[in-house]
């Protein structure tokens, strides 16, 4: 299939197998039909001939004082029979009496013949337009030895299953047909489900992330994709949110070092000032410029460890270390020693216990509130 070429629907898929399967099984109860009918006249016809062969075997059983009386008794042999012919030849294949103008000679010697009755044995021949169902037999007397020819016009029954045929495969048309349009209305209505699912999923919009579908009203098949798609729809809200709430903190972030810089800009070019004065500006506007660099650094990190471009190092950290370097970063000793005033009083270790849950409970907003919760921040 090129790629510009469109899958087929799932109705003109599942109406395509069904054709396939219907035309084959319509194919195969069409021949089994007219395996069946074949089978039966050729169990009429069989017994048929068993019954002409046993009748001339009969007349020729009995002793006659000549040829011509032989042939008076078989043209007697056989009555009430329509459409069955019969010829008696010698060994030779010397004609001695024939019931029709058609002669069977040529084919008497090219066939199988036996003194019993076979039906295996029994031949089609066509001669002229006619086409003979026949069988060829054996019998001997004391005298010579026959070849009885016994054979039935199949014109009747050619003609009756040329009908039949025809009428047999214009049902069976007429049958795939109807069990096809009734195949596809089936389908059609089956799929509805899943057409009204579609249009609920096409409905589902970016200001519409909290609807989601109702699991209980889809057939059980569909119960699965369901089930993911509501998941999915939990993980792209939770990714819209956090996206949001992530522009709305680095708007407010970025606004102000960038006021900072617009404000020292327009107060510096207000009026005329010393070099000093303007090198103390610039040097104002690189910090916030170095706040804003940091600032952009950080969200690439988080871009990247979210990507899982970031591989995580762990580490031991002691608890005591830390602390100790928080109350350096506080100054918190040196300012109590170092104060003129009164002193106030306090628990190391109880303080301590704070400086560890201030740390613990204040860990940076942008980690925690950007990070999914499969990652560890």
């Amino acid at each position: 299939m090129s790629l510009n070429e469109k899958p087929l629907s799932l109705t003109m898929r599942v109406v395509l197998f069904v054709a396939l399967t219907v035309i084959g099984c319509l194919t195969l109860v069409a021949s089994l039909i007219s395996s069946s009918i074949n089978h039966h006249f050729l169990q009429q016809d069989s017994g048929e001939l068993k019954v002409i062969t046993q009748s001339v075997k009969s007349v020729l059983s009995k002793p006659y004082a000549s040829e011509k009386n032989l042939r008076n008794a078989l043209s007697q042999a056989v009555a009430g029979h329509h459409g069955v012919y019969y010829q008696v030849n010698t060994a030779q294949g010397r004609l001695i009496y024939k019931s029709t103008a058609t002669d069977f000679s040529e084919f008497v010697l090219k066939v199988t013949t036996s003194n019993r009755f076979n039906q295996n044995n029994i031949v089609e021949w066509q001669k002229n337009t006619h086409t003979y169902r026949a069988l060829v037999s054996d019998f001997s007397t004391e005298q010579q030895l026959y070849k009885i020819t016994a054979a039935i016009d199949m014109s009747f029954h050619l003609h009756f299953l040329n009908q039949f045929q025809q009428s047999l495969w214009a049902i069976m048309f007429g049958s795939a047909v109807l069990i096809l349009l009734v195949a596809w209305f089936a389908i059609h209505q089956g799929l509805n489900p899943i057409r009204g699912l579609s249009q609920k999923m096409h409905d589902i919009q970016t200001n519409k992330m909290d609807v989601r579908l109702d699991e209980g009203q889809v057939p059980i098949e569909l119960v699965n994709m369901v089930q993911s798609f509501n998941a999915m729809l939990d993980r792209l809200q939770g990714e819209f949110i956090r996206l949001s709430n992530f522009s709305s903190d680095i708007a407010h972030e970025l606004r102000t070092p960038l006021t900072n810089i617009i404000t020292q800009t327009q107060v510096g070019l207000s009026k005329k000032r010393q070099s000093e004065e303007y090198q103390e500006l610039l040097f104002s506007n690189l910090e916030e410029l170095e706040r804003l660099t940091k600032m952009v650094n950080d969200m690439l990190w988080l871009a990247k460890s979210q990507n899982g471009l970031i591989k995580p190092a762990q580490d031991i950290l002691s608890s005591h270390e830390e602390i100790e370097v928080l109350f350096e970063y506080f100054d918190v000793l040196d300012h109590s020693a170092d104060r003129n005033g009164p002193a106030v009083p306090a628990d190391i270790d109880h303080s301590r216990r704070i400086v560890w849950r201030f740390r613990q409970y204040r860990r940076p907003d942008s980690v925690t509130k950007y990070t999914r919760s499969a990652l560890t921040a």
